[in-house]
This record gives C-alpha cells, structure tokens and sequence, in this order.
C-alpha cells in the first residue's frame, strides 16, 4: 500500500491487496476509523473520512465521508482542506527523535 501524509489510523485495520493484485493508495490526511478495511486496487482521495468498520472495494473521491459495508460515500468533508494545526509540532517531534 501506498500511504499519503499525515493519515491518521484508529486500530484494528487492514489494508491490503485482494488475490494478489494492485494495491490501496492513500492520499494525504485519509482519516481511518477503527475496524476499517481497504480491499483491494483502491485510491482513496485527500481529505477523506473513512468511518468506523468501513469496507473499502470501490475507489473514494477527495474530500468525502464515507461509511458502510461497502463504504459509499454520505457527504462532502466539512474540513476539507483543513490542515491538523498540530501535524508539523507532531512531524518535528518525529524528526527530532530519529
């Protein structure tokens, strides 16, 4: 998988590729639920919400919510574009410890 900056992950996930082909793509700031799965030769777009127990099998557009099993998507992200204010705190916090 190909995981964007500044994604968020709430636990017990899975992200992975079905039979062997193509893997998930994430773009950045992809906010994860816990119990999500990303099945498959997905894009999820920038900006995008995934909710909890979410299964992933069709690609999601930026900047959407998206719930269900399947997921499919219920509304436009009200925070869009938005940046984490804490994320470059968080990323230098990172870089400092390494």
């Amino acid at each position: 998988a190909r995981i964007g900056e500044g994604c968020v992950f709430f636990g017990n996930n899975t992200i992975g590729a079905a039979r062997f082909q193509g893997s998930p793509q994430l773009g950045r700031h992809v906010v994860i639920g816990a119990g999500v799965r990303i099945i498959g030769t997905i894009t999820v777009g920038e900006d995008t919400y995934l909710g909890a127990n979410a299964v992933v099998v069709d690609d999601i557009p930026s900047g959407k919510v998206a719930v269900g099993i399947p997921a499919r998507v219920i509304a436009d992200n009200p925070e869009r574009g938005l940046k984490n204010p804490r994320f470059d705190e968080i990323q230098d916090s990172l870089k400092k410890s390494l």
